[in-house]
């Protein structure tokens, strides 16, 4: 299982990967959209389960590139 989130610093966005003890990868982009998240989680194998925000990019590319995960 994997949790995904994004959130804002100083105008730039971190998205961040973790399992709740610890950070799995993270990336910084300008907002988020479809291309930033695939930049993130296209580094990481497919999880059983992604919990999410319902940020529909996210969602999108979940959907895309972890076909098979639960969210």
């Amino acid at each position: 299982m994997i949790m995904l989130d994004g959130t804002y610093f100083n105008g730039w966005c971190v998205l961040i990967a973790y399992t709740g003890t610890h950070v799995i990868d993270w990336q910084w982009c300008d907002q988020e959209k479809n291309a930033s998240w695939t930049a993130l989680i296209s580094r990481i194998p497919a999880p059983v389960a992604a919990i999410v925000d319902g940020n529909g990019p996210l969602t999108t590319t979940i959907k895309r590139l972890w076909p098979t995960t639960r969210i």
